[in-house]
């Protein structure tokens, strides 16, 4: 559980006064709790990038969380809207988990930043000025929107990370050419991850066990037909799989199409052709992956897909020679917040992501230019 104090309404920017004001909380906390310890701790910097105030209320909630694993000192930025107050304005809060009986409190605090359009220099230069010397630097911008664009070129050489989410809703139609041009942004030193992608685990893990039992390690060279059933159809996890399938055993694309029956891509695998398909889900109340099913060229088929009668993916497969085998495996898929501890709990770049990513671009550039359902 998060007890969260707030210092109050904004006021104008005054890094000076901001420090000076955390101090008071950080007192005006421990007398509230009384004989219970608070403890201040912060391990990293976070930077969380809201699209508006709407956004940055539901982030709020998810840092909330995140600081009962990483507690850091975040800041909480969004744009006014032009009719907005015409300055930056910032106010403070501190997040504690609740301890068990006799415990002490750890506390993680909270820098909430709104700005005017126009004001990226001054803003990102506020930002650098509170951050927490000698601790790395995250920072989280789930839509990618265009009022924060100006505001992480400014600060990405003093970060570490970029976590970015191509399954959000942003202002894009293509979101991967939007990753692709930040990967290795301020000369290598700042890593991208993708929200999307570590949705995908999941799904890569159980159809990667398929392979694993003796005698099979060399069908996957040998699948010629992919289904992949998503919703909506051409989501981004769906073209990120793809490209994983596809960087994952060497295939060459040579040819895309979308439809209303879907996205068809034509690779060139090793052993010969692969029809690779993306359609939508039927069913309602979910979004994202529905399903995956592998075919090879000898008959065998591997499927990964959402079990009817529980919440628990279930994985299948049915070889000619050998009776079918299902199992049902329990998962729990993880919200915002898990994703983004799991991103932050690990070090240096991903290269499997990005080399799916580039695939997946490679896909979408095949498609023709008026599909503004693709990514």
């Amino acid at each position: 559980m998060n007890a969260i104090f707030n210092a109050g309404t904004p006021v104008p920017v005054n890094v000076g006064a901001i420090e000076r004001e955390l101090q008071a909380l950080w007192k005006g906390a421990a007398r509230e709790e009384g004989d219970a310890a608070v403890i201040r701790a912060c391990s990293c910097n976070l930077l969380v990038l809201a699209r508006d105030v709407a956004e940055a209320e539901h982030l709020a909630a998810v840092l909330a969380r995140i600081a009962q694993h990483h507690p850091n000192r975040s800041l909480l930025i969004y744009a006014w809207p032009p009719e907005g107050p015409q300055a930056i304005r910032a106010w403070i809060s501190a997040q504690c988990s609740l301890p068990a009986a006799g415990g002490s409190q750890v506390c993680s605090e909270v820098i909430t930043l709104a700005f005017p359009p126009g004001e990226a220099e001054a803003t990102a230069n506020t930002i650098l000025s509170l951050l927490v010397p000698d601790l790395p630097v995250y920072l989280y911008w789930p839509s990618g929107d265009h009022a924060h664009r100006d505001i992480v070129a400014h600060i990405a050489p003093w970060s570490n990370l970029l976590i970015l989410d191509s399954g959000s809703p942003g202002d894009e139609v293509r979101p991967f050419e939007r990753v692709l041009s930040l990967i290795g942004t301020a000369g290598g030193g700042m890593q991208v991850r993708d929200l999307e992608w570590a949705r995908l685990t999941m799904w890569r893990d159980l159809a990667a066990q398929f392979f694993d039992a003796p005698g099979r390690e060399s069908l996957p060279w040998r699948i010629s037909e992919v289904r992949i059933v998503s919703a909506p159809p051409l989501c981004p996890g769906a073209f990120l799989l793809a490209g994983w399938l596809a960087t994952s055993l060497d295939w060459k694309i040579v040819s895309a199409d979308s439809g209303p029956a879907g996205l068809r891509v034509r690779f060139q695998g090793r052993a010969g052709d692969v029809d690779l398909r993306i359609t939508e889900a039927t069913e309602a109340g979910f979004a994202g992956i529905s399903s995956v099913e592998l075919l090879t060229q000898s008959g065998e088929t591997f499927s990964v897909g959402r079990d009817p009668d529980s919440s628990h993916p279930a994985a299948a497969c049915a070889d000619p020679a050998r009776p079918a085998i299902r199992h049902s495996v329990p998962c729990e898929q993880p919200d915002e917040a898990d994703l983004i501890v799991g991103e932050l709990s690990f070090a240096g770049a991903d290269r499997v992501y990005e080399q799916a990513l580039r695939q997946a671009q490679a896909v979408a550039e095949r498609l023709p230019a008026n599909n503004a359902s693709a990514p």
